[in-house]
């Protein structure tokens, strides 16, 4: 019963969340659609293209394994955690260097400058994942559902600021950048577990068995959802996705 109780409240809570960072995002695009350009729009799209398709990669579903698996043990956490600084890294580098060549696809070389600064979201996420996987384990969504609305809340009202200010498709990378740091950060404070210098490769096989298994799902359910994006920015330019997008 009490079991049913958690997840009913839990339900709700990512509910809450939903609901309230899907408004504020709305809120947010109505209010910049008026300061800023629909090749600013299309520039930061072409970006996202990139990046949403390297998030299915920045912890291959190490989370979704610490949810399930019984009783984790302090090794098995510390091992996940340091596996996904390293991958998130290691991301953030990958970018950084094939910025250009993402830039020619698009016939875009703005995107260079902007998929290099983004790419910093891998790292600072990464540090995360495991206090997020946690909260979901332990039903806190009530504590989840709080550090996302209030990193949404205050990555849009930066990205409102310096779009008022002139900044131009930065607002929108700054905006994606402070909503990374702020939701990490209430991550670590709304959790009481801490990583150690503790790392075990047999521990981390074990996750990685059920993990990579939804890895191949995730990379076809990216395709199918953003196929229109990629078409677009590669025919039809940046401001034809911006108004798409």
């Amino acid at each position: 019963m009490k079991l049913a109780s958690l997840a009913v409240k839990g339900l709700k809570w990512s509910s809450i969340s939903r609901f309230g960072r899907q408004l504020i995002q709305y809120v947010t695009t109505l209010i910049l659609a008026f300061l800023l350009s629909p090749e600013d729009f299309g520039l930061i799209a072409i970006a996202f293209i990139i990046i949403g398709f390297l998030d299915i990669f920045k912890d291959l579903g190490t989370s979704s394994a610490l949810i399930y698996i019984d009783n984790p043990s302090r090794t098995l956490l510390s091992s996940v955690f340091w596996v996904n600084v390293f991958f998130g890294i290691a991301i953030s580098i990958l970018i950084f260097l094939t910025a250009p060549l993402v830039a020619d696809f698009f016939s875009n070389s703005q995107a260079i400058s902007v998929l290099k600064v983004l790419s910093i979201s891998f790292t600072i996420s990464s540090f995360g994942i495991v206090q997020k996987a946690l909260l979901e384990r332990e039903f806190k969504f009530e504590l989840l559902a709080r550090s996302e609305l209030l990193s949404v809340f205050g990555g849009s009202a930066i990205g409102i600021t310096l779009a008022f200010l002139g900044y131009g498709v930065w607002s929108l990378v700054i905006q994606a950048l402070v909503s990374a740091l702020l939701f990490t950060v209430f991550l670590w404070l709304s959790g009481k577990w801490k990583p150690e210098l503790h790392f075990s490769l047999d521990e981390i096989k074990s996750v990685f068995k059920y993990s990579l298994n939804l890895l191949g799902y995730n990379v076809f359910n990216y395709f199918v959802r953003n196929m229109d994006y990629i078409l677009i920015g590669k025919f039809f330019g940046e401001r034809e996705l911006g108004h798409y997008y």
